[in-house]
């Protein structure tokens, strides 16, 4: 018993010292929002490991080029060629037609969303100018989970407004591939940093993802009896 509680000591002093920056980004150039931007943050992180939003099965065809580059990944093959360092995929395998039918219907939500509600509409055009002109500051920022949390609390009152099965679904099946992704890819970060040698890590992750990531790391290791030196807020330096 004795033993078995100095291992799991171990462990949690060795995660500790693990510092992992999280930056949410988007998958495309947009104003601001650039490769040399990113290159530029990557630069000053300075990290010795990578965790990336992608699912394992697609990790080699991207970086031998067989498969088209987010923003994300042609800045970190950038990158690569300058300071050759560990990167690692953590996002879930989803199945393609599922991800690709589930992203198309959350584009024919956002339409109805913007159609029902003038506020809606008004708020997320806010939100994506404010993104292009300020960029990755904007994208990390208090401001931007303020104004995604109201554009949240919107579609909930017009889905339920609607009543319409159809969209119910359709809106239920975007945030339950979200939420999966979300703790694969949490879950897949602990896993790396208990079995490598991490001390300065960064986690690229898709704005969409940043806000429920962030409330459930501090789920997960309350639950699993973990700790990480998380940086959440690279831009108040």
């Amino acid at each position: 018993m004795i033993a078995i509680f100095l291992y799991l000591t171990i462990i949690q002093i060795s995660m500790q010292s693990c510092s992992i920056t999280l930056i949410a980004t988007r998958h495309k150039e947009n104003g601001q929002c650039t490769s040399n931007a990113l290159f530029h943050i990557i630069e000053q992180i300075a990290p010795d490991v990578i965790f990336e939003e992608v699912p394992p099965s697609k990790f080699d065809a991207l970086y031998r080029g067989l498969l088209q580059d987010s923003l994300e990944t042609h800045t970190i093959k950038r990158y690569l060629e300058k300071q050759p360092i560990s990167h690692v995929p953590v996002d879930a395998d989803i199945d393609e037609i599922t991800d690709t039918f589930t992203k198309s219907d959350y584009n024919v939500m956002v339409n109805i969303f913007g159609r029902d509600s003038s506020e809606y509409r008004n708020l997320y055009g806010q939100r994506q100018l404010i993104a292009y002109e300020k960029g990755f500051a904007y994208l990390n920022s208090n401001d931007w989970t303020l104004l995604s949390k109201r554009l949240d609390m919107l579609e909930e009152q017009i889905i339920k407004r609607f009543d319409n099965e159809e969209l119910t679904q359709r809106y239920n099946a975007w945030l339950n591939i979200l939420d999966l992704r979300d703790n694969e890819m949490i879950s897949n970060i602990y896993k790396y940093v208990n079995a490598n040698k991490c001390e300065n890590g960064l986690f690229l992750v898709g704005v969409e993802h940043r806000r429920q990531i962030i409330d459930k790391i501090q789920e997960f290791e309350i639950k699993h009896h973990s700790k990480l030196d998380w940086n959440f807020d690279y831009f108040k330096r």
